[in-house]
């Protein structure tokens, strides 16, 4: 037995052996790490998820989602789209044969309702951080008629802010943590009800 152990035979069984338990702990934790990262299927359903989480910062403006008449936004095609509530039902007013995702819906309307900001900035040069009449933006309607514009401006990378203006007042920056620019990543394919 003690020949057995000192042969080459038994080295290159324990090399293979060993070898083999590395490939086996590699596989094992790079499918670890992809399914952690696939949680979500898809874009949207990540978009969905962090949409019930709560914002950073002080609240600037804020409407219950039943008070909601319509609401608009910029997709991520870059697609002005609208929506109206009717009989209790979400409408794609651009094309009302789309029935959509009212869930979906909710989960937009999460980030529409509750506008936080970290900070603010008096400002006499709004372009400076890409704010202006033509700046993309989302618009939220109640039922009295009163429509609260969110203009949106650029996105600091490094630091994770957004910074927005609302109703044209750009002498004021707000600074948001980020959470508002993720409307725009839903396109309409991710709000038709499959």
């Amino acid at each position: 037995m003690n020949d057995f152990v000192q042969s080459k035979k038994f080295k290159l069984i324990l090399l293979f052996v060993v070898g083999l338990l590395i490939v086996l702990l590699l596989a094992l934790s790079i499918n670890s790490f992809n399914s952690h990262d696939s949680h979500y299927d898809n874009l949207a359903d990540q978009l969905d998820y962090e949409s019930s989480k709560q914002d950073d910062g002080d609240e600037i403006y804020m409407i219950p989602k039943e008070d909601v008449f319509s609401f608009s936004f910029i997709d991520a095609n870059g697609i002005m789209l609208n929506f109206e509530q009717r009989d209790d039902k979400w409408i794609y007013v651009d094309n009302e044969s789309i029935e959509l995702n009212e869930d979906r819906v909710d989960k937009i309307l999460n980030y529409l309702c509750d506008i936080r900001c970290t900070d603010t900035i008096t400002v006499a040069d709004p372009e400076g951080f890409g704010l202006n009449q033509d700046s993309k933006e989302y618009r939220v309607t109640d039922y009295s008629g009163n429509t609260v514009i969110i203009s949106l401006g650029n996105y600091d990378q490094d630091k994770g802010q957004q910074y927005f203006a609302i109703n044209y007042d750009f002498s004021t920056i707000f600074i948001n943590s980020g959470k508002i620019s993720k409307v725009s990543e839903y396109a309409i394919q991710d709000l038709v009800k499959l």
